[in-house]
């Protein structure tokens, strides 16, 4: 080994504070130079995407690019959860189709990035971008605030979606997921969970035939008063754990034009059910709540066909020999017009 060799081994050895320091500054001004570059970089081409005037092609382009400039990011700073973040973002905004949550189509649905298969491609994605952003910045305020800003929410509710399109084997665990998601939102602050979070959760342990466990959540849900959804929830809970009186309690005052709200929620997305099939139950019961037998049979008998959790197939039966028995002892007579034809 000649000398000089042997000295830079000694050096590399030993090491050389002041001449270390220097190195280690340098590499990281320019790893942090880089990185700002990508983020910037990035953040240009989700603007462009944004662009009214883009094609579709172009648009898909931008945000091609954005991503793996975020990506770039990523790898000169591997410590931080922004590039990840913005990724998920950047998924979001253009490749997921949600809607706000007043159920009223995002800008983003214009787009023509966004089908059923691209959501089942993209939305496990979007997840894994998040769930490791939270790993590299747990106390992040986006995973920690309250339930109206909080991501841990809004992945809650991109997992239920995802549940509702992959194998029910995997959306178990998409459900199993999104009431983690939920509990660590109850756990961390009682300011943070809303009404809206408590009856969340009670649905996704209804979807995981924990129905203990989701009447339990829907009563705190109504502790501070509740929608009409939630009231619903709680109502279809306690009718398929048995407690039918409580049940019937829950529903008190419910009248028709209650109701067709809830249709137009639901038809809105304002509220939605996974699998889609779910509403049918609620339908059910609300009709015969409301006194309208035959209608209660027929969603009943459509939540059956459609084969929505198993594990409510018996109740809904139930429901189903019940009123043909009463519709055979009492059959509806169909109702005149309430005006005359000709008018």
């Amino acid at each position: 080994m000649t000398p000089l060799a042997v000295a830079l081994v000694a050096l590399v050895a030993v090491g050389t504070p002041a001449h270390a320091d220097v190195w280690r500054e340098a590499i990281d001004a320019t790893a942090n130079t880089a990185f700002r570059g990508e983020l910037q970089a990035g953040d240009d081409h989700v603007l462009l995407a944004h662009a009214s005037m883009v094609s579709p092609n172009e648009r898909k382009r931008h945000v091609d690019e954005a991503i793996a400039a975020y990506r770039r990011a990523a790898l000169a700073r591997p410590a931080s959860a922004e590039p990840h973040y913005r990724i998920a973002a950047t998924l979001d905004a253009f490749l997921v189709c949600s809607k706000d949550r007043a159920g009223r189509p995002m800008e983003r649905e214009i787009l023509d990035l966004c089908s059923p298969a691209t959501f089942r491609t993209v939305g496990p994605l979007l997840i894994a971008e998040l769930e490791l952003a939270e790993q590299l910045a747990p106390l992040d305020p986006r995973f920690t605030v309250t339930a109206g800003d909080s991501t841990l929410f809004d992945r809650a509710i991109l997992r239920t979606k995802l549940s509702g399109v992959v194998p029910r084997a995997d959306a178990v665990k998409m459900l199993e997921a999104a009431a983690r998601d939920y509990e660590r939102i109850v756990q961390r602050s009682d300011e943070a969970a809303s009404e809206t979070v408590f009856a969340n959760l009670a649905e996704t342990y209804m979807m995981l035939g924990r129905i203990d466990e989701a009447v339990a959540q829907y009563d705190r849900a109504m502790a501070g008063g509740a929608g009409g959804s939630t009231i619903y929830g709680l109502a279809v809970a306690l009718d398929r754990n048995g407690q039918t009186m409580r049940a019937t309690q829950a529903l008190v005052g419910l009248t028709d034009d209650a109701f067709h709200q809830f249709e137009l929620d639901v038809v809105t997305q304002r509220t939605f059910y996974v699998p889609s099939g779910e509403v049918y139950y609620y339908y059910g019961l609300l009709q015969e709540h409301l006194g309208h037998p035959d209608k209660a049979l027929e969603w009943f008998k459509k939540f059956i066909k459609s084969g929505a959790h198993p594990q409510y197939q018996d109740a809904a039966m139930r429901h189903v020999a019940a009123l043909t028995k009463e519709l055979v002892a009492h059959p509806v007579v169909a109702q005149p017009p309430r005006y005359p034809e000709a008018w």
